[in-house]
């Protein structure tokens, strides 16, 4: 699959078994603080130590998103709110995707891979 991102914008097009997820999330993204969008993030003044040995980096609380879920001939589309985050450091593999949706039954998905 695919997940990039640009700016404010994020795409995502990822299979998994017989279940495609196709997203676009765009903007405006809610920042974790909206007086330092692009530097604050959920670790505070930990986050600037070296104690921790993985960090995490939270771009998004809920932006807007258009998404189309499939799952063999079962399709639905529609707008949800997305939360977008970077995770790295020591602790962490790799490589590491891990991606979480919800929606009214029969919809649900999670999906974890590293390397």
């Amino acid at each position: 699959g695919l997940i990039a991102g640009s700016g404010d914008e994020l795409f995502a097009d990822v299979t998994v078994g017989d279940a495609r997820l196709v997203a676009n999330v765009s903007a405006p993204r809610v920042p974790w603080d909206p007086r330092a969008p692009h530097t604050a993030g959920p670790e505070g003044w930990l986050g600037r130590t070296g104690l921790l040995p993985c960090h995490y980096y939270v771009h998004s609380f809920a932006s807007p998103t258009r998404y189309e879920l499939r799952r063999g001939r079962r399709r639905t589309r529609g707008t949800a709110s997305a939360h977008v985050e970077r995770n790295y450091g020591d602790a962490f593999p790799r490589g590491w995707v891990w991606a979480q949706a919800s929606a009214p039954a029969p919809w649900a998905v999670q999906v974890q891979r590293s390397r």
